[in-house]
């Protein structure tokens, strides 16, 4: 994904063990085999956004509009926990 190398330029090794299909960022500090996070995903997204609106640099939009609909594409925030 082009904007996982813009921000990630040397492809750090967490990131290259995970499925790049997946348009979210992993949890690093878990491990390798930790859950895709919605959190730091949906910031950087969102940085891509407001920088676009403030810059007019719409460069990187497209791969936030991939991350957006990853995330929210099924009416519901995508991935979720449910603890009790």
């Amino acid at each position: 994904m082009a904007l996982r190398s813009r921000v990630f330029p040397s492809s750090p090794p967490l990131l290259r063990q995970r499925d790049q299909s997946i348009l979210l960022f992993p949890n690093y500090a878990a491990g390798p085999t930790s859950f895709p996070d919605a959190a730091s995903t949906a910031l950087l997204a969102s940085t891509v956004y407001r920088h676009a609106g403030l810059r007019d640099v719409w460069h990187w939009f497209p791969e936030a509009e991939k991350i957006w609909r990853e995330l929210f594409g099924r009416g519901i925030l995508i991935p979720t926990s449910d603890v009790d």
